[in-house]
């Protein structure tokens, strides 16, 4: 009676195993996983306070930590940046601003590279606190990165040209949506043909841009200092540093306002900016992507409270 003992073990060996796994992968047909799209998204240099540090409650007469990860999610590297810690006049901290090199972004170095900021030894002064205190710390970082864009746009004939195909592209204003891997995003393209000559035609572009990453864009020149005003935050520039066909060594000419080329003015995290391509033939209509690179100036803040514990010698 026990000779078919070992098919069965086998046939319950199987069937737990086929329970605990997705039966298509154990048959071989799961379809395989989606790239992640780096230059998607909208987060960019992220900070959280590690688990801790600081701690929930602080006691006087002692000292502690506070440990800040940074993350970086942008696409594109992090050139440089400074970090600030902003914590009441009760405690005594040394070199509360700090300086941060190049962080890699996620297109060279896997999810983006890390880094913690460390402010050790943070200990309260020589004050008799007669009653347990909430406390504030504060962190705040200021970065200068790189946005780059690939948007569709469709180069076409003027109306009631003869190289217009039927089925092609058309002009006009497209949205774009997802992010393209940084806080700022472009995120519509309006296009307008010009008449260059009676056989060619200009391009001209209208991009929105706003800022999408929870943080304020500011000037890249406000970086090294960090010392960010609400105005700063209102007002900003972001610098168009190429706008071009993909694949193309010739630049666009570009300008975000009068008197304002090669820079986009953020007024309230919103901007425009205008591209005018080299003169095109009127016969050609076919879709391709623009190339768009700019750099910009971000800041955001993070911050957490903890219990500043009363003097254990004081009583009520």
């Amino acid at each position: 009676m026990f000779k078919y003992k070992p098919l069965m073990v086998l046939l319950a060996l199987l069937f737990v195993v086929g329970a605990s796994c997705d039966r298509s992968t154990f048959f071989g047909s799961k379809s395989e996983t989606t790239e992640e799209d780096i230059f998607s998204g909208i987060q960019g240099l992220e900070l959280s306070f590690m688990e801790g540090a600081p701690p929930n409650e602080v006691y006087q007469d002692t000292s502690f930590d506070i440990f800040v990860e940074l993350h970086n999610q942008n696409a594109l590297d992090v050139k440089r940046g400074t970090i600030k810690l902003s914590i009441p006049y009760l405690f005594e901290v040394s070199d509360k601003t700090k300086t941060i090199d190049t962080m890699m972004g996620k297109e060279t170095y896997p999810g983006g590279e890390t880094e913690i900021i460390e402010w050790t030894g943070v200990k309260v002064k020589g004050t008799t606190v007669r009653k347990d205190t909430r406390q504030t710390a504060n962190v705040q970082v200021c970065y200068a990165g790189d946005l780059e864009a690939q948007p569709m746009v469709c180069v076409r004939p003027r109306p009631g040209s003869d190289g217009i195909i039927e089925g092609e592209c058309n002009i006009g204003k497209k949205s774009l949506s997802g992010g393209q891997g940084a806080p700022i995003a472009v995120t519509s393209v309006t296009e307008t043909v010009l008449k260059e000559s009676d056989n060619t035609n200009t391009m001209v572009f209208r991009f929105e841009v706003e800022d999408v990453g929870g943080g304020k864009v500011i000037d890249v020149g406000e970086v090294n200092d960090c010392s960010i005003s609400a105005k700063d935050k209102t007002k900003a520039e972001i610098i168009i540093e190429k706008v071009t066909w993909l694949g193309s060594e010739t630049g666009f000419e570009c300008e975000g306002g009068k008197e304002e080329k090669d820079k986009v003015i953020m007024l309230n995290g919103k901007g425009v900016f205008k591209c005018t391509s080299p003169a095109i033939s009127n016969d050609e209509h076919y879709s391709l992507p623009l190339y768009i690179k700019m750099n910009y100036g971000y800041v955001k803040s993070i911050n957490k409270g903890f219990t500043l514990k009363k003097d254990i010698f004081y009583a009520d």
